[in-house]
């Protein structure tokens, strides 16, 4: 029960973070890139659960859905993830990508994609 529970709440959040970056990006982006403690350790049946939905739905959705719908799913449970955004070596190529980590841990993409994009450094707010 629990499975279809998050399944049904990664299906929503991924619709929701789709319909919220249309309205108000700036101020999602915003919070998004926030800094914050960092909190519990992600639970990875959740993050499993987030990337089969993810996978197989019919909603179109981009990297940074994904990566937006599962911080605010790991925030609802006290894990907060920074979200991190790349810009890739060849733009013309590999324009851009966002994804997910914690102390370091890519949670929602594979290191190898990853590492072909350099990571924007966002200012720190005082």
């Amino acid at each position: 029960m629990r499975n279809a529970l998050l399944a049904l709440e990664a299906f929503a959040t991924l619709a929701w973070a789709r319909i919220v970056l249309r309205i108000a990006p700036s101020r999602v982006l915003r919070a998004a890139i926030a800094d914050r403690d960092e909190g519990r350790d992600p639970d990875p049946q959740l993050i499993e659960i987030f990337q089969r939905v993810a996978s197989r739905t019919p909603i179109a959705h981009t990297c940074m859905h994904r990566s937006l719908a599962l911080q605010w799913m790991l925030a609802r449970r006290k894990s907060h993830a920074r979200f991190c955004i790349g810009v890739g070596e060849k733009p013309s190529v590999l324009p851009g990508h966002a994804w997910l980590e914690i102390r370091g841990q890519i949670l929602n993409d594979a290191p190898e994609l990853v590492r072909r994009y350099t990571p924007l450094v966002m200012p720190h707010r005082a």
